[in-house]
């Protein structure tokens, strides 16, 4: 879902989350380009745009402060632009009980859009981890742990 980005502020981000989710790119290994995310009270860290999952280093994430999805808006602070797939994150965010979510598609996939995120919250009402015709395969979970350990349905 393509979004305008405002920045709130164009600094490093400062997240005892970050090396959790550094240490869980590298447990992904090779399985195709992605996005990680977690919550963070009422804002999420997610990697960058054009980050790679397999050498993610703390410059390679963003703080999503708040996302409007009426006017497609992403308010956040970070250094670069957040993950194309930092609204459909947001959005799944909105389901209790999520605070981790992997995505992993292959490199030729386009962005999500709002369809492919409206199927994505039908299918996580069954399962953490759903594969998404088009994108590719979300996985969930109230921690990080969890969240990998969903990736088996890959």
């Amino acid at each position: 879902m393509s979004f305008e980005t405002f920045f709130l502020g164009r600094e490093k981000i400062k997240n005892p989350f970050v090396e959790k989710m550094i240490s869980a790119s590298k447990k992904i290994g090779d399985k195709g380009a992605g996005s990680i995310s977690m919550r963070y009270g009422s804002r999420i860290i997610i990697t960058s745009k054009n980050a790679s999952l397999s050498s993610l280093t703390e410059n390679d994430f963003v703080e999503v402060v708040d996302y409007d999805a009426v006017r497609n808006i992403a308010l956040v602070i970070g250094m670069s632009e957040p993950s194309s797939a930092a609204a459909l994150h947001w959005l799944i965010y909105r389901r209790e009980g999520i605070n981790a979510i992997i995505s992993v598609f292959d490199k030729d996939i386009s962005e999500p859009d709002f369809d492919i995120a409206m199927e994505a919250l039908k299918l996580l009402r069954n399962s953490n981890c759903i594969k998404l015709k088009n994108y590719g395969h979300v996985s969930v979970g109230k921690n990080m742990e969890e969240a990998l350990e969903g990736l088996k349905c890959l």
